[in-house]
């Protein structure tokens, strides 16, 4: 069964039992930790989940049932540990948060493109995962949900960076902790398509990298393959394979950008450089359309050699070291990745021991987050029952 609106926190109300003079200075106070942020200073440091901005939020970009609905600007770090900048929103339910604060899903969208106009915070969210997401307000959660580092914020995006976003995920739950106190500790990562892939790598590195937080277990939906494994076949003489030039090109765009150390471009096409570099500008249904009709065999000139290991480990999409239980789902009408795909992902986790919770659909890439709401929404009551 989903969660409903009185899974979290609700439960515990006692306050009806108190004078009325005693309920309503209790309600005040605690509608003040919920919707007033903290104040942030530019000068904040830059450790991971200093919070260096906040703004309130588009009203055309709020979320029904959101107490406070902020947009954050915050300190985080690339899978280099550079410390980097990342951008977000903050959605705080409304009610009394329950003992020990409000649980929190970290979300991870989908890819939104390279340039800063594409960023969440900036173009705003398609209709179906507003609404789901106040759903999940609805539920009892508090909801971030990064941008990602360098998308609305100081320099490129590293398009699919594993370390970088799964430390944007974290650090934006760092964040939100700092800046409204009935957020607390308890969390859980939820990400679809490209978020898919941030919320995989954030499910190994959880505890390690924010041992202070209680983390209780990762949703995927519509996640990529292993794409990492098949770095080694790329070159000119690649076969098409059925997902969009588009993803490479931003993933190629995004490892050139974080490793300047390696000649990435000496192994690009004259077309791929400019292909690239065009990249870096565009959001993704402009880059979908400029692609349609390229594979990625004529972006490269040469194999990738000695940038295989580094390109894989950008990549890296984890099969092992998981902690917390793990729901992953996927359409059997993918359009973007389809389903034999995700099949890869499944064996692998499987082979290493981890537990996979698995749905199909019948759903597109997308669709999902609609048709799979209800299971996902009972595995995260679930998870912090």
């Amino acid at each position: 069964m989903p969660a409903t609106p009185s899974t979290f926190g609700r439960r515990y109300r006692i306050l009806r039992r108190w004078p009325t003079r005693r309920l309503a200075t209790a309600l005040a106070s605690a509608l003040a930790l919920v919707a007033l942020p903290v104040t942030a200073t530019a000068e904040a440091p830059s450790a991971p989940g200093a919070v260096v901005a906040t703004e309130p939020l588009p009203a055309s970009q709020g979320l029904p049932g959101a107490a406070a609905s902020t947009k954050v600007t915050y300190w985080t770090a690339d899978s280099r540990d550079r410390p980097r900048l990342s951008s977000g929103a903050i959605f705080v339910p409304e009610g009394t948060p329950p003992p020990g604060g409000w649980p929190t899903i970290s979300w991870g969208h989908g890819s939104n493109g390279l340039g800063d106009q594409c960023a969440p915070t900036v173009v705003g969210r398609p209709a179906p995962e507003s609404s789901y997401l106040a759903d999940l307000l609805a539920d009892g959660f508090a909801v971030v949900a990064s941008d990602y580092i360098g998308l609305g914020t100081e320099g490129l995006p590293n398009y699919l960076d594993s370390g970088g976003e799964a430390h944007a995920m974290i650090d934006i739950v760092r964040a939100a902790r700092g800046l409204y106190p009935a957020i607390g500790s308890v969390w859980l990562a939820q990400g679809h398509s490209q978020g898919a892939h941030a919320a995989l790598n954030t499910a190994p590195r959880a505890e390690r990298y924010a041992p202070e937080l209680d983390y209780r277990g990762t949703v995927a939906t519509s996640a990529p393959p292993q794409i990492d494994a098949l770095v080694g076949l790329i070159g000119p003489q690649m076969p098409r394979i059925p997902a969009p030039a588009s993803l490479f090109v931003m993933a190629i765009a995004g490892f050139r950008d974080l490793r300047p150390d390696l000649d990435v471009d000496s192994h690009l096409t004259d077309l791929g450089r400019r292909t690239v570099a065009l990249a870096e500008t565009l959001c993704s249904p402009q880059l979908d359309e400029q692609t349609a009709n390229l594979s990625i065999g004529e972006l490269v000139a040469q194999p990738l050699g000695e940038l295989t290991a580094p390109f894989q480990d950008y990549l890296r999409l984890p099969v092992a070291g998981y902690h917390g239980p793990l729901f992953l789902g996927h359409g059997t009408r993918d359009e973007i990745l389809p389903y034999p795909l995700v099949f890869t992902l499944l064996t692998g986790l499987l082979l290493h021991g981890v537990a996979v919770d698995f749905h199909s659909y019948d759903a597109g890439h997308d669709s999902i987050i609609p048709i799979a709401a209800a299971d996902v929404r009972a595995f995260l009551a679930a998870a912090v029952d």
